[in-house]
């Protein structure tokens, strides 16, 4: 087997493991209050800074709008937030906290430090996550970043793609009408031809 393929040297399962399983020591921090993890990062976005559009929220979280939209629909039926559209762009969606949402803010206060607890870390391991967390902020954005770009390269590749159709279509329009022309061209010639070769027959007159 390939020393690169082994599951032990892949940073990307532990990465993996450890958002799976730091989501499953929220669970039951999150229960009480009635939320999910996701959930719970939005309240935290909105916390920070009310009456965001929904791809300021989006942006916040590094997630498509299409997949904060359903979260963000589900929250107002549970009446955490009401989504409004906007009055100078009826396109865009401001999402602002009710009572209830802003209400959830002061119950929710002590789960960060309920987690350390639960977790038992000490200052030391605090320390490290410090350390840790600067590092993934790094990673994060060097992953970002190079996505980006690779999107963009992407949206070239396409753009080159269908400039390059769009001129053989051209092209092949212009021959296909070129060769109509000289088709017609030769048919003319060919008739006038046989126009001026015929001779009436006497017998005729």
């Amino acid at each position: 087997m390939h020393e690169q393929l082994k599951l032990d040297n892949q940073l990307c399962f532990r990465l993996y493991t450890a958002s799976r399983l730091v989501t499953q020591a929220y669970r039951p921090l999150l229960e009480p209050l009635g939320l999910t993890y996701p959930q719970y990062i939005v309240l935290l976005v909105l916390w920070e800074r009310d009456n965001l559009l929904v791809s300021d929220i989006a942006h916040r979280l590094m997630l498509d709008t299409n997949t904060v939209t359903p979260l963000l629909q589900r929250m107002e039926r549970d009446g955490l937030l009401v989504r409004t559209r906007g009055i100078v762009d009826g396109r865009q969606t401001l999402v602002s906290l009710t009572a209830k949402g802003k209400h959830l803010e002061e119950k929710a206060k002590e789960i960060p430090s309920c987690l350390i607890d639960n977790l038992h870390c000490n200052e030391s391991n605090i320390e490290q996550f410090q350390v840790l967390k600067e590092s993934l902020d790094t990673l994060i954005m060097n992953i970002k970043e190079n996505n980006e770009n690779n999107q963009k390269k992407k949206m070239n590749i396409r753009i080159c793609h269908k400039e390059a159709s769009e001129r053989l279509n051209l092209n092949n329009t212009v021959q296909a009408k070129r060769s109509a022309a000289t088709e017609n061209q030769h048919l003319t010639c060919v008739s006038e031809r046989r126009d001026l070769a015929y001779v009436p027959n006497a017998d005729n007159h």
